[in-house]
C-alpha cells in the first residue's frame, strides 16, 4: 500500500517526552549475541488531520489507505536520528473525531499502524527522520482525525539531529 502523505502542519498538537538514565535493553549483536545497552525512552503524541477539509471519506464502499505522516516534537520540527540507533518501537491510532453518513451503515477506523521507521528525506541536507504511516479505513463516513502515540527505546548516546521542517513539508514516498 503506497499511501499519501500528510502535510507537517497537519500534525496538530505534537508531545514530547524523553526519559533518560537507568533503562536498559537488551538486543541482538551482529554475532547474535544478546547484549545489554542504555537506552533512553522517547514518546510522540499527538493528532493528525489526515485530509483537509473534508477528512478520508468513503462512500459505499469500504475504502483504506496508509496516511504516511512526520512525527514532529514540536511543532514543525522533526528529530534526525543515526541508523541504528533505534532499538524498540511501538505504537498505536486511533479515530479521534469522525463524521458518519446519515442513516448508511458506517465502518471507520485506523487498522494498523504499519511502520514507524527511518524515511530518506531532502530537507536541509539528506536527513533520515521518523516517518509513521497509519492505516485507515472508512465506509459511508470521514475520519476527520486521527490521534497516534509512539515509544522508542533510543541508543542513550546516538547524537541525535532537531530540524525545522516548516510549512508545506510531506513526507516523500518510496
Amino acid at each position: 500500500m503506497a499511501g499519501f502523505p500528510v502535510r507537517i502542519e497537519n500534525v496538530i498538537d505534537p508531545r514530547f517526552l524523553r526519559i533518560s538514565g537507568g533503562l536498559k535493553t537488551t538486543v541482538l549483536n551482529i554475532r547474535n549475541r544478546p547484549v545489554t545497552l542504555p537506552v533512553a525512552m522517547e514518546v510522540y503524541t499527538g493528532v493528525v488531520v489526515p485530509f483537509l477539509p473534508g477528512g478520508f471519506f468513503g462512500d459505499d464502499t469500504t475504502v483504506r489507505d496508509r496516511a504516511m505522516t512526520f512525527l514532529p516534537f514540536k511543532d514543525m520540527a522533526v528529530r534526525v536520528y543515526p541508523r541504528g540507533s533505534i532499538k524498540d518501537v511501538t505504537a498505536t491510532a486511533s479515530p479521534a473525531t469522525i463524521s458518519v453518513d446519515e442513516d448508511e451503515a458506517f465502518i471507520g477506523g485506523v487498522d494498523t499502524v504499519a511502520s514507524v521507521q527511518l524515511e530518506p528525506q531532502v530537507f536541509g541536507g539528506a536527513k533520515e527522520p521518523l516517518v509513521m504511516g497509519a492505516d485507515l479505513a472508512i465506509l459511508n463516513g470521514s475520519i476527520l482525525r486521527f490521534t497516534y502515540q509512539v515509544t522508542l527505546l533510543v541508543d542513550e548516546a546516538a547524537t541525535i539531529d532537531e530540524v525545522d521542517r516548516g510549512a508545506g513539508g510531506r513526507p516523500a514516498l518510496r
